[in-house]
């Protein structure tokens, strides 16, 4: 624990340093313009004749002036993939076909957006993507730091508290988000500091999915006031579910075509409803679907001109990310470290059990084939324990961090370099105390104690970045689970003890180049039997 207090001081010393310099060259407070209005106008957004295949969107045609829309429609009517559509993610598996336009005012030339490219805009999705082990104040400030990089810790500061008071979330700035394991934040709370983040960097466009999910009447009335103040100097666009009186316009999709735009008095005045839940029930009818998708009509924009590409990039360098990433990863790890302790425990007592069963300190025989399969076993559980505490992290982060480089916060190199260089002085610390117990308690030749101590610590942080390395490539906690067992099994299959290089498929010898086991058996039992 001394190594993660003085990991964390000398980052937060750095970023004192960087922040000092900062200020000199930072004259006033940024603070108001970026969490504020938006220089830009807000956009007029086109979308012409916009199909999918598989057939979710049937040519859909809908406008989106400045103000506040809603996209309504039953369970199943494609508002969701309407909204990547619109956003420009919808996965590879989905061929879309149409078009999408900007228009910044009636004597702007409209603006044609490349069919892959991302719409300039602030993004909420359904499920609030937030680190549980932060304060809402230290949320805003990892985003400031990361997207406004010319503002100094305490023009930082400032913002926080403006737009926490902004967003009524002063008196909870100190809580953390939380999660289903630790108290945190309500609901409502969640889902305005999820809006707020999106709006650090304010953009003329706010696109917001199913922002009223699982909240209940009076926190659901809180976030649709922040909408609608939102929607006075902007392009705002949600979808809803449930929803009863809608001010606004209003866009409604059935069966993947779009049957209604207007608002809610044309609504109920054209179909003769009372309510939009009555509208919602009445477009599930395939009669009127049919009917309906005759009404689409292209937009008139002829002379349009092709947008530039929306910047990818993050807007802070690789170092910057790399250093305040890594500040998070060690204050998560500083604020969960129950689970260090369960992890340092663990492999104390597995250390304790090799010294109760094994003493190595003479040279016969039987002490020479216990040595060899001390050694082995250590490289194996050594493997095992790096594998099972690493393998589900990224999973479990995928959605947050998907969302956080779709912000431009960061790029996901620096991410994983920071789970690295965060994790390895804690890595080596367990492996320090475990190795030791083990050379110690089994008598292991006490002049390659040195050398034994570094190269289980290498072969520890080696296991932990394979784990992350298989929970990278695995679309969810279940595969990584599912792929841990078979790559342990090939480790310790091709570690030059249980399959001889002759019986060995060819197409297969390359795995005992890469086998972590065999590296660091080799290591260790050269380490032990030189100079005998």
């Amino acid at each position: 624990m001394r190594i993660l207090r003085t990991l964390l001081l000398l980052i937060l010393a750095l970023q004192h340093t960087s922040s000092s310099t900062a200020e000199h060259s930072t004259s006033s407070l940024a603070g108001d313009a970026h969490a504020g209005a938006p220089t830009t106008p807000p956009p007029t957004i086109y979308l012409t004749e916009v199909s999918t295949t598989p057939s979710i969107l049937k040519n859909v045609t809908l406008t989106f002036p400045p103000g506040l829309t809603t996209i309504i429609g039953p369970s199943g009517a494609g508002k969701t993939t309407l909204l990547n559509a619109l956003l420009g993610v919808l996965p590879k598996s989905l061929k879309v076909t149409g078009r999408r336009y900007l228009k910044y005012g009636p004597s702007s030339p409209a603006l044609l957006l490349p069919g892959d490219s991302l719409l300039p805009c602030s993004y909420v999705p359904q499920r609030p993507q937030l680190p549980a082990y932060l304060t809402a104040r230290e949320c805003v400030d990892f985003h400031a730091e990361l997207l406004l990089p010319h503002l100094s810790k305490a023009e930082r500061a400032d913002l926080a508290v403006s737009m926490l008071d902004s967003y009524g979330l002063a008196k909870s700035a100190d809580v953390l988000v939380g999660d289903a394991k630790r108290p945190g934040l309500s609901g409502g709370e969640v889902k305005r500091l999820q809006i707020l983040l999106a709006l650090i960097l304010p953009q003329p466009v706010v696109v917001m999915d199913e922002p009223l999910t699982g909240l209940d009447s009076a926190a659901a009335d809180k976030v649709m006031s922040v909408v609608d103040g939102l929607s006075s100097n902007r392009t705002v666009i949600i979808t809803r579910h449930q929803v009863d009186n809608i001010s606004g316009r209003i866009a409604a999709l059935a069966s993947g075509r779009a049957v209604f735009e207007g608002t809610q008095p044309e609504l109920e005045s054209s179909h003769g409803v009372s309510g939009v839940s009555a509208f919602v029930d009445l477009v599930s009818s395939p009669s009127y679907e049919a009917a309906a998708a005759e009404q689409a009509r292209p937009a008139d924009l002829a002379g349009a001109e092709k947008s530039k590409r929306a910047g990818t990039r993050p807007f802070s360098n690789p170092l910057r990310q790399l250093r305040v990433l890594t500040k998070r990863s060690l204050l998560s790890q500083w604020r969960s470290r129950s689970s260090t302790y369960i992890k340092l425990l663990t492999n104390a007592m597995v250390g304790a059990i090799y010294g109760v069963l094994y003493d190595v300190s003479s040279n016969n025989q039987g002490s020479v084939y216990d040595r060899f399969g001390l050694l082995s076993l250590l490289t194996i559980g050594t493997l095992n324990l790096g594998l099972a505490s690493t393998v589900r992290k990224f999973p479990e982060e995928k959605a947050l961090i998907k969302t956080e480089t779709r912000g431009r916060l960061f790029s996901v190199f620096p991410y994983f370099l920071s789970k690295f260089v965060s994790g390895v002085p804690v890595t080596a610390f367990v492996s320090c105390v475990s190795g030791t117990l083990v050379s110690k308690l089994c008598k292991l030749r006490p002049a390659g104690f040195p050398t034994f101590i570094k190269l289980l610590s290498v072969h520890a942080v080696a296991s932990e970045s394979l784990g992350l390395m298989i929970g990278s490539l695995s679309p969810s906690q279940e595969v990584a689970l599912a792929l841990f067992a078979p790559v342990t099994v090939l480790q310790v299959i091709f570690d030059g003890k249980n399959l001889s290089v002759e019986n060995t498929p060819r197409a297969l010898r390359w795995m005992q180049d890469v086998s972590l086991v065999r590296l660091a058996w080799q290591g260790l039992v050269i380490n032990e039997f030189e100079g005998q």
